[in-house]
């Protein structure tokens, strides 16, 4: 079995819009790239991820990417995050994987044990995993065994459209639920959250990239 772990990103200056109210543009665009740093460096280290690929429509993007894999693939137009994972899972199939797992940048407090203990709790095709936002609203990571089994359908009360999705099928259903990977950094409240509950040092220790952590420190000094 060949897992492919799929990383979309928007442009760097457009993602994390709903931050505007409180991070600058030049912000929002050095955390965009630090958060796919970030992300790219933990997949990078889980030991179950045979390969990883970025899809964005951002030149930028795809070049930061490339210092950490081989593969990435050029959005050609902005039609969606569902069409842009449908993109890259034919890409992903074409190139003989059989299992995809969809992880967004947006998730600090992610660990690469987090991404081998997701991984690892599929057993045998039909499936998903499926990792839903603290609120289980959204979905924060989404296995698919195999790719395909399920139609992409990522955005508001997508945790229960998947499962719902993953029963019609007939496809057994695994939810991994860790604060780590249920923290998705996305709105204000977000950060004020991350002000509240984790102290400096907490988020120091749990972050991978150092620079990340740095940056989040002084974003929250601002607010």
């Amino acid at each position: 079995m060949k897992l492919w772990a799929v990383i979309p990103v928007k442009p760097f200056q457009q993602g994390k819009s709903r931050l505007t109210a409180v991070l600058r543009e030049e912000q929002r665009s050095q955390l965009n790239q630090i958060l796919l740093e970030n992300t790219l460096t933990i997949v990078g280290q889980a030991a179950h991820i045979n390969n990883i690929v970025v899809i964005s429509r951002d030149s930028k993007v795809l070049d930061t990417a490339r210092a950490y894999t081989q593969w990435t693939i050029y959005e050609q137009t902005s039609q969606g995050l569902n069409a842009a994972l449908s993109t890259a899972a034919q890409f992903v199939v074409k190139q003989g994987g059989d299992q995809i797992c969809v992880l967004p940048t947006d998730l600090p407090l992610l660990t690469s044990g987090d991404v081998d203990a997701f991984v690892s709790l599929a057993n045998e095709e039909p499936e998903i995993v499926i990792a839903p936002d603290r609120k289980r609203d959204g979905t924060n990571a989404l296995l698919m065994n195999p790719v395909g089994v399920i139609p992409f359908s990522f955005g508001r009360k997508s945790f229960t459209r998947h499962l719902e999705h993953a029963r019609l099928q007939h496809a057994r259903s695994a939810v991994y639920e860790k604060p780590s990977m249920g923290f998705d950094l996305d709105l204000p409240e977000d950060l004020e959250w991350l002000k509240l509950n984790n102290p400096e040092d907490r988020l120091s220790e749990r972050s991978h990239c150092a620079e990340i952590s740095n940056l989040l420190k002084e974003f929250l000094e601002e607010l």
